[in-house]
């Protein structure tokens, strides 16, 4: 079995035979023991030194071997393309056909078995601290799997999704999207398949996508709703560039705007007043008809109205206090890592 002794779920299991059928694979040093557990997943040549049990995915970096020896007691397991010569028998290895592959395979199957709310939050700038404001507004991190370190990318968006595996009772997982996952071939949407999607702007990466425009860049940024499920919601900047291409493309995938603006006006979420003092922002904002006054440590037009888009997630994902929630925005640190 897949387990350690604090997992409570079947959720949070896997066999031996389920994870070789799960990735096609076949193993070439089986684990040994009943008691054989992991507790999270890691890609590449970087090991989790946290003191949890890890899935190790090797990947074609050399440096590897040496890190895996130096980890073992840490190490459930290796999956890997071929037979890793002089790696100790203590460490179960499963060969696949395609390393490169196997994160997104995890994620999805993960993604099928998790029972609470997915968010995805893309949009370039403001997309960071827009998730990590969203994070704080939980009760405890207990609640949620949220994106560490600021990994963004297409795999950091699998590790973040695996993890759920281990956190079974989480009510919500979020993920911090970089916009050029969604210009590749990767079909990250279906993996994922969110219930809430935050479009905090319109930016890409232009060393990643060099000859992208501001409208295509605008579409690209839409497709985080590719994949959204039935009934789902697209939280939008409504200050964002070509603001009314991203609402066109939202629509096209069948989500439902909820439009969040600095200002008052015809928006479902709103910013009614604020005043600044020293670092902080006293704040007025009326949050899906719900007026809401809280104050956060941080200034600037943006960033207040990225508190607003976060306010505006946690009432469609239930929350009824949201002045209880706010309140937890006063003790927010913007280079908090999650």
């Amino acid at each position: 079995m897949l387990y350690g002794p604090s997992r409570k779920s079947i959720d949070e299991v896997w066999t031996a035979n389920e994870l070789e059928k799960l990735l096609n694979g076949k193993w070439h040093v089986a684990p040994k023991s009943t008691l054989w557990f992991a507790e999270t997943l890691s890609f590449g040549n970087f090991i989790v030194n946290d003191g949890r049990r890890v899935i190790f995915v090797a990947n074609e970096q050399p440096n590897f071997l040496e890190m895996l020896r130096s980890s073992e007691s840490q190490v459930s397991c290796v999956i890997t393309s071929s037979p890793i010569d002089g790696l100790s028998d203590n460490i179960p290895q499963l060969i696949v056909e395609d390393t490169k592959v196997v994160l997104g395979i995890i994620a999805a199957e993960v993604r099928e078995r998790f029972k609470g709310k997915v968010v995805a939050v893309t949009g370039g700038a403001g997309t960071s601290i827009t998730t990590k404001l969203l994070h704080r507004l939980f009760v405890s991190d207990s609640q949620v799997v949220a994106t560490k370190k600021n990994d963004d990318s297409q795999q950091g968006v699998c590790l973040t999704m695996a993890e759920c595996k281990w956190n079974s009772d989480a009510e919500a997982c979020l993920l911090e999207i970089d916009s050029s996952v969604f210009a590749n071939n990767f079909d990250i949407n279906n993996i994922i398949k969110p219930h809430i999607c935050a479009i905090v702007g319109t930016d890409v990466d232009h060393e990643i996508l060099p000859s992208v425009s501001d409208t295509e860049a605008a579409i690209i940024n839409a497709k985080v709703c590719a994949g959204i499920v039935p009934g789902g919601f697209a939280v939008l900047n409504a200050d964002m560039r070509n603001f009314d291409v991203v609402l066109s493309e939202v629509k096209k995938y069948g989500a439902k705007p909820i439009i969040c603006g600095s200002k008052k006006g015809n928006y479902d979420s709103y910013l009614k007043a604020s005043t600044f003092s020293g670092n902080s922002t006293n704040v007025g904002a009326v949050i899906l008809g719900k007026e809401v006054i809280y104050k956060i440590p941080i200034i600037g037009k943006g960033k207040v109205q990225n508190s607003i888009i976060a306010l505006t997630i946690m009432a469609l994902l239930g929350v009824k206090d949201l002045e209880d929630a706010a309140k937890r925005l006063e003790g927010f640190v913007s280079k908090r890592t999650v």
